[in-house]
């Protein structure tokens, strides 16, 4: 198994770098804590951060994992084995990273303005670094990649807003 530090530096290289995921290697154990990781954080970083309640934070864990799921089931198409759970391991590698990095924005929880263009650098490298994760699945061109994450991004957040909103409704 793989450092963290080593992870951290590929991960870093994929985001910034536009590297391949390949610096990660697929294992078991690294896919089921890169998940619990996401899981915790996101709980923690949700409840203490954006201070949401549980049905908010349960909606957007199901949101954001079965999304992951659903765009890896969509790729097993045109994909590779190998190269797909590279990149599915990868993407939930950059899921944990994101949600680690909104921990720390637990002192500034109370500062809007900050939060919020904080929150948006993250959300800007998780969408960069998938990108890259996909085009190195599909071997395609990096504004290719770009438009597909984007497009997908943007499809889960309106599932998001129609399942909360509905949500809403019947609880609230």
């Amino acid at each position: 198994m793989q450092s963290p530090l080593s992870i951290s530096r590929a991960v870093y290289r994929i985001v910034f770098r536009g590297g391949t995921p390949q610096r990660i290697h697929f294992s078991s154990a690294l896919m089921l804590s890169a998940t619990a990781l996401y899981l915790i954080c996101a709980i923690v970083s949700q409840r203490l951060v954006f201070d949401s309640g549980a049905i908010p934070i349960g909606l957007l864990l199901f949101t954001s994992l079965s999304g992951v799921y659903i765009a890896a089931a969509l790729l097993t198409r045109k994909v590779a084995r190998g190269k797909l759970a590279l990149t599915l391991q990868t993407v939930m590698v950059l899921m944990a990273f994101s949600q680690l990095l909104l921990l720390t924005l637990i002192p500034f929880s109370s500062v809007e303005p900050l939060k919020m263009a904080l929150t948006s650098a993250i959300a800007v490298c998780l969408v960069v670094g998938v990108g890259n994760c996909l085009q190195f699945a599909l071997n395609c061109r990096r504004s290719t990649a770009m438009a597909y994450t984007l497009m997908f991004g943007v499809a889960l957040g309106a599932f998001h807003a129609i399942m909360f909103s509905l949500l809403q409704t019947l609880f609230g």
